[in-house]
């Protein structure tokens, strides 16, 4: 598959659009991929996803996801842009 992926400036925030062309997520996992623990890999700890929405959470910001069977997979994070200050 392939994998793109955009940043841009949204709003008063920072957008970055991760998609790929894999096989997609399920709809029945799909509802759970955030979940802590949840995972549908033999070796996987099923925490990624939860530690990344819990970060950006933190940050105000927010993550969704997006999926089709056969077609792909699309993550969108949004987080507030951090504040520049002029050099002293």
């Amino acid at each position: 598959g392939r994998l793109a992926v955009r940043a841009r400036r949204h709003g008063d925030g920072v957008e970055v659009v991760i998609r790929d062309t894999g096989g997609g997520i399920p709809p029945e996992h799909l509802a759970r991929v955030g979940e802590a623990f949840f995972t549908t890999k033999d070796r996987g700890t099923g925490l990624g996803l939860s530690i990344c929405s819990s970060i950006l959470r933190d940050m105000q910001g927010n993550l969704r996801i997006a999926s089709e069977p056969g077609r792909g997979t699309e993550v969108t994070t949004w987080f507030p842009a951090a504040e520049v200050k002029a050099p002293v």
